[in-house]
């Protein structure tokens, strides 16, 4: 049995994210006619996966290990983010009006605009790819523990890359700083020093991936998700989805139970504290993407009033899980970043109490997200 923390959210059944403003229903509604006009689009497999135990009905697996030819669900958020904030440049600049489904190009006109980020991998690939599609500089600044694997994927996409020898929450604290320079265009997936539109538009990328769940779900005629477990870093992920889980109507919401990783479970402690907030102490953790101890304060916005349960697991759990998943009659390979959500179910399916308290019995069918691929 694998011995987990957690804590129950604050979710009311009724509740919705106070957050209209920032994710309207019409900039869902545009993301996905621009990405009906990608050729590289198509919605990532749902796979069906059996609990080898019998605990419960089934499990739903939202496969984005190719999504749009990067490898990861970040595709959708960055990319698109990227795009809106070139958008909106070529419109201060030039009053140019540029659809929303339209291409925003500003190769060779604006030689001094550059996309800035900070990443531990995936979110510089989606930034990288937006701004290869726009025709602008990109930098990506990486922690220097990034894998090399991870490095030469970003690079490969034309962006410059710089390794700051510093933990993932403080290269997110000096791309912050860069933010101010003239002709920055800075993509963040958490608002921890602000931004919060653009990570707004982040976050309406990875709502896509709830959308397309259910409708294929329904499509194959397996039951509606009453569950869903995501793996959560800064809580981009977790939080776009909440979004969406609360506009399906109420007899449909699954309960959401997030995953972090024991070592740096920034949402859980931010719940504790009734403030988004850093978790004291070192991070300890080596699941790549989630190893982040600060929360984002637009995901723990959401993710405060929307989340049934907060639960922290270790690293070696998700490890395990990735294994069985490579092992499993699907041979999905994952990293164990990518399969931390399962990790979660697993520990929480070890704990008959705990499981009881989630209402995880033999009827209850459970949407888990791999999200991504092996590098």
């Amino acid at each position: 049995m694998t011995a987990i923390d957690h804590c129950p959210g604050h979710r009311e059944r009724s509740a919705q994210p106070d957050t209209e403003e920032l994710f309207p229903d019409a900039g869902f509604r545009a993301l996905r006619h621009a990405l009906e006009q990608c050729p590289r689009y198509a919605p990532t497999p749902l796979l069906g996966h059996d609990d080898s135990e019998g605990r419960i009905a089934g499990i739903l697996l939202k496969d984005e290990r190719a999504r749009l030819g990067l490898g990861t669900f970040k595709a959708l958020g960055g990319t698109w983010a990227v795009l809106e904030e070139v958008r909106q440049a070529l419109v201060r600049r030039t009053g140019e009006r540029v659809p929303a489904d339209v291409l925003p190009q500003a190769a060779g006109r604006f030689p001094d605009l550059e996309v800035i980020t900070a990443s531990s991998g995936n979110h510089g690939r989606a930034v990288a790819a937006g701004a290869r599609l726009a025709g602008v500089a990109c930098r990506i600044l990486l922690p220097a523990a990034t894998s090399m694997s991870r490095v030469a994927a970003v690079e490969g996409l034309g962006a410059r890359v710089e390794r700051v020898a510093a933990d993932y929450d403080e290269v997110v604290a000096e791309a912050g700083r860069r933010a101010a320079d003239p002709g920055v265009l800075y993509v963040p997936d958490t608002d921890v020093h602000g931004a919060t539109e653009t990570v707004a538009r982040v976050m309406t990328g990875y709502g896509m991936i709830l959308d397309e769940a259910v409708d294929q779900a329904r499509a194959a005629g397996w039951p509606a998700p009453t569950h869903l477990f995501v793996q959560a870093g800064v809580g981009g992920l977790a939080g776009a989805l909440a979004v969406r889980a609360a506009r399906l109507p109420e007899a449909q919401r699954p309960r959401l139970v997030v995953v972090e990783p024991a070592g740096a479970a920034g949402l859980m402690a931010s719940v504790r504290a009734g403030r988004a907030t850093r978790r004291p102490g070192p991070v300890d953790s080596g699941l790549t993407g989630l190893d982040c101890a600060e929360a984002s304060p637009l995901a723990f916005r959401v993710l405060s009033r929307c989340a049934d349960h907060f639960i922290a697991v270790p690293d070696s759990a998700a490890e395990r899980s990735a294994a069985d998943l490579a092992q499993s009659s699907l041979a999905v390979e994952t990293t164990p970043t990518g399969a931390a959500g399962l990790a979660g179910l697993e520990a929480v399916l070890d704990d008959p109490a705990l499981a009881r308290q989630l209402a995880l019995d033999r009827d209850s069918m459970v949407l888990a997200v791999i999200t991504e691929t092996r590098p």
